[in-house]
């Protein structure tokens, strides 16, 4: 049996019915069978008497009549509080659906010389780099006038090892390149000098001796500790991300409870408390499981019509308080631009979504800011490469890399790997505002820290462990919201 009407069958059985063949069978020819079953569930829950067996003409007045469920839950909360709230969104920014992106070898060097000048101002706005030079400009200086070390700003275009012990770079502006040598002598250096990726700017303080700069230390654009930005009022924010629905591995059941959580109809008084003063939910990419992702991905879909898995989508997020506003930004496998920056999902495969009035569809990354917290939010598809370069992470940690890529002033470094990287007139992936908090996905591995009074949260998944997942032997903990309270900024993580 396939494992969606094994899951949908389990809906039933779990629930306690047994069912005729004929009433399976009606089920089982719905174009999504577990979806079929809830309902079939929620409506016999509803009536005083229940048959002791589901025959077909329980299930056909199940699935035609509106489901209005008996919850035998704490009462709900009457009023919730965040629909009193009037909702408080800022697009700072987000790459716009009209985006240009163009190809050659002249839009990528566009591209770079954008990056580049973007953190070179950022570094010369720290105060110990602000009398930082270019490149060009430190091989234009002669030895006899070099008296002291000097800081150089550029972009690492290689790195390597050397028999002694050091790690050699190559470092470049727009003109002109030299070669940083960390001693193998300096242990906390080279500790640092390993943490430096490919395409990344940075500056180095070191004295020049015959055309090499002989490094004394680094510093990274990175970011200021700050105090955060909070809100007046008590509302919460919910993250998640990578649902995959239109997977036969999507958790349907426990998304629902997750829904009715969020409509005071589900867990315990203090839980519907919390979910009354949910006012937002952004969802970091991967709304659906998307086709021809990877191969032989037909066989694991439930939906096997990208149309249709946006047409579910839209269903499942209509269920949602509509004062409730959500937020959406691409994933990888969503209908939308291969590389990243990318412009919203496109409305023409997803414009049961776009319908949704309380929907506001962005690109990734975004930088919003909801009652006056500032958000930075994307997909983390360059995780794939910052986790295996940067030393010390892992993907069972994502939120780790996460830091060190706000360290990098930039949410993907690394050019020419994992990560495709389109070659836009400006890189909106180059950290400028500084935000309260920063979410991520993609790598369906829950984790949170605080990096510099900023709340740094990978959110997860909806989709029980892929086969990717078992040969790398990650076990996800899915199904979990981030909770996060504009006053404090305190994370909350529900589990379903």
């Amino acid at each position: 049996m396939p494992e969606h009407l094994k899951k949908a069958l389990q809906t039933l059985v779990s629930a306690g019915f047994q069912v005729s063949p004929e009433a399976w069978s009606l089920i089982a020819s719905r174009e999504n069978p577990i979806d079929a079953a809830q309902q079939v569930v929620e409506f016999f829950n509803s009536l005083s008497e229940k048959p002791p067996v589901i025959e077909k003409e329980h299930v056909e007045q199940a699935l035609v009549k509106k489901t209005q469920a008996i919850h035998i839950t704490p009462k709900t909360v009457e009023k919730p509080i965040a629909a009193e709230i009037d909702a408080a969104i800022t697009v700072h920014s987000s790459p716009p659906r009209n985006l240009k992106i163009s190809g050659g070898s002249e839009a990528f060097k566009a591209y770079f010389t954008d990056r580049f000048r973007r953190l070179t101002k950022i570094l010369r706005g720290r105060l110990d780099a602000k009398d930082a030079i270019l490149v060009s400009e430190a091989i234009r200086l002669s030895e006899s006038r070099v008296k002291q070390s000097i800081k150089v700003i550029g972009m690492v275009s290689s790195k390597r090892e050397l028999r002694s012990g050091s790690i050699a770079i190559e470092l470049e502006d727009l003109q002109s390149i030299i070669t940083v040598v960390f001693p193998g002598s300096n242990a906390d250096l080279l500790a640092k000098a390993s943490k430096l990726v490919l395409d990344q700017v940075v500056c180095i303080v070191g004295i020049k001796r015959g055309g090499v700069l002989i490094a004394q230390d680094i510093i990274l654009p990175d970011l200021p500790s700050k105090r955060p930005r909070t809100s007046s009022e008590e509302i919460y924010v919910a993250l998640i991300s990578d649902l995959h629905i239109g997977s036969k591995l999507f958790l349907e059941e426990r998304f629902r409870f997750f829904i009715k959580w969020l409509k005071g109809e589900h867990g315990a008084s203090m839980h519907r408390e919390l979910a009354s003063k949910v006012k937002y939910l952004v969802i970091a990419g991967d709304l659906v499981d998307g086709i021809g992702v990877y191969p032989g991905q037909e066989d694991e879909l439930a939906l096997k019509d990208v149309y249709k898995q946006y047409e579910y989508a839209a269903r499942l997020l209509s269920e949602i308080p509509d004062y409730i506003q959500i937020i959406i930004i691409p994933g990888n496998h969503d209908a939308a631009f291969p590389a990243i920056p990318s412009p919203p999902i496109f409305k023409e495969y997803a414009e049961p979504v776009y319908e949704l009035p309380n929907v506001l569809m962005l690109g990734d990354p975004s930088h919003i800011s909801l009652h006056e917290v500032e958000f930075l939010i994307t997909h983390g598809r360059s995780l794939d490469d910052a986790i295996p370069s940067f030393p010390g992470c892992s993907f069972s940690h994502p939120e780790d890399a996460m830091v060190e890529l706000l360290k990098c002033r930039h949410l993907a470094p690394i050019y020419g790997q994992k990560t495709p990287l389109a070659p836009v007139p400006r890189d909106y992936l180059v950290v400028e505002r500084i935000p309260d908090v920063f979410q991520a996905g993609h790598v369906h591995m829950m984790g949170a820290k605080v990096y510099k009074g900023i709340l740094v949260v990978n959110t997860g998944t909806w989709q029980s462990q892929t086969s990717y997942q078992r040969s790398m032997g990650l076990e996800p903990k899915p199904a979990i919201a981030t909770l996060v309270n504009l006053v404090s900024l305190q994370p909350v993580f529900m589990e379903f």
